[in-house]
Formats: structure tokens, sequence, C-alpha cells
């Protein structure tokens, strides 16, 4: 398996009511995918998720444990998995 992850952030200001907010605001998101597996026509599956979580919520990687990352599941399955944060989240909270 060759697992790829991209850290990356996305400007979602257009998508606010106007002069909703006076700066530029993101989400941030990793795309998970294995390369050797993704076909022709890519499935892509995105995970928000809700509450307090942020994106490590489906990507979790504990010391010393292995099986728990349901990005990483699915991306050996041949889905392009792209977990994102909420609007609002603290960039610290969702460092990976």
């Amino acid at each position: 398996m060759t697992e790829i992850r991209h850290h990356f952030r996305v400007d979602v200001t257009a998508a606010l009511p106007p002069r909703a907010v006076s700066e530029p605001v993101e989400i941030a998101a990793t795309l998970v995918a294995d390369p050797e597996t993704v076909g022709d026509q890519p499935q892509v599956v995105i995970g928000i998720p809700g509450g307090t979580y942020h994106r490590r919520y489906w990507d979790l990687r504990p010391p010393d444990r292995s099986g728990y990352s349901q990005a990483a599941w699915l991306a050996a399955r041949g889905v392009v998995f792209i977990a994102c944060d909420y609007l609002g989240c603290p960039a610290r909270s969702s460092a990976v």
C-alpha cells in the first residue's frame, strides 16, 4: 500500500453571506488515498464530523496501535477520502 496524505486549506469566504466576515475564512482538510488502489473513476468520500470533533476523528492513529483510521481503511479499498474540519474549528485543535 502506498498511502498518501495531503493537508490543505479551502477558502470558503464566498459561500458565506455578504458582509458576514471581515477576513477570509478557511476550512482545513486532509486527503488520504492509495494511488495503487484508485481506479479510473475514483469514488470520493468527504467526512465532516459534527459537534466538537475535527478531521482527525476520521483518521485516528494512536501510538503503537493500528487499524483505527477510517480514512486509511477506505483508502486501502480504492476510495479517495477527504476529512474536513468544521467551520470555525480552531487551527490548533485540528493540527496533524
